[in-house]
């Protein structure tokens, strides 16, 4: 939940989608306690290097590519 630190708790309201299972709950409002447990930040490869690993490229012929 954005602005919130590690270890913070807050209430928050919801309206369930009009796709919800089961459908009695479709569209109701429902109250939900959120709590921060751990905060941390993803880094994923660059797209070429993870794109281009399977491919047999090799010197300037990847290079040229990017």
């Amino acid at each position: 939940m954005e602005g919130m630190a590690s270890g913070e708790s807050r209430d928050v309201a919801i309206t369930l989608p009009d796709t919800w299972d089961p459908p009695q709950l479709r569209g109701a409002r429902v109250n939900c306690s959120v709590t921060v447990n751990e905060i941390f930040e993803w880094e994923l490869p660059e797209v070429w290097d993870f794109a281009a690993a399977p491919l047999p490229l090799t010197g300037p012929r990847r290079t040229s590519l990017r």
